[in-house]
């Protein structure tokens, strides 16, 4: 379930929050340097959205990676469920899902007929060392956005009615594991530290925190 549907069940609130929230993002940030990375075919909503998630912005879109280590990573991590079971989901797409550009083109916020949308996060890289940073988590967890239209932003995407995608429960983490995990990937701390939640980030005014 994505970030904005977690406190209420009510569906035209959750809508109106995002954007309320989302409309005050924009302001807060200054996001011109972010928009020099985005490419044409991108939908500008969709892209600061995306950007926004990865700083915690509380919205519809909801986080996949085409890493299985990074997923065990977010699965095993968070020390804020230290000792409650992760979880690690798949989703199969068909496999000409991203042979066009289409999804990219709308903003999450204009409701449609589809039931979920997946985007790849593509964007445009450069040696700058002024590389903003929710581009850099980006990149490092090779991620995708799935979100769901307004009659369904209140569902858990392993409950929606899908005609050409599934969703499946790989395996759950115990805690246990968890540690286990955790020194497997202490090599890759380095990697990944610039991926993991700030809280300098991920609040404004306590209304971002994911």
């Amino acid at each position: 379930m994505s970030s904005i549907a977690r406190d209420t069940t009510n569906c035209q609130q959750i809508i109106q929050n995002e954007k309320n929230i989302f409309n005050e993002f924009k302001q807060t940030f200054n996001t011109k340097q972010w928009l020099l990375h985005k490419l044409e075919t991108v939908n500008t909503d969709l892209f600061l959205m995306s950007q926004g998630r990865h700083l915690g912005l509380s919205c519809r879109l909801i986080d996949w990676t085409a890493s299985y280590d990074v997923a065990s990573y977010f699965a095993s991590f968070d020390e804020r469920n230290v000792d409650v079971d992760g979880c690690i989901w798949s989703m199969l797409l068909p496999s000409d899902y991203f042979s066009n550009t289409k999804y990219t083109k709308y903003s999450p916020l204009q409701d449609s007929t589809d039931v979920l949308r997946v985007v790849k996060e593509d964007c445009l890289v450069d040696n700058s060392i002024d590389f903003p940073e929710p581009l850099r988590r980006q990149f490092s967890q090779r991620g995708y956005f799935a979100y769901t239209n307004n009659d369904n932003i209140c569902s858990p995407l392993n409950e929606l009615t899908l005609e050409n995608i599934e969703i499946q429960l790989v395996c759950t983490i115990t805690p246990k594991t968890k540690k286990g995990i955790k020194k497997r990937l202490q090599h890759m701390e380095k990697y990944l530290s610039n991926i993991r939640p700030n809280e300098t980030v991920l609040t404004i005014n306590n209304k971002y925190l994911i």
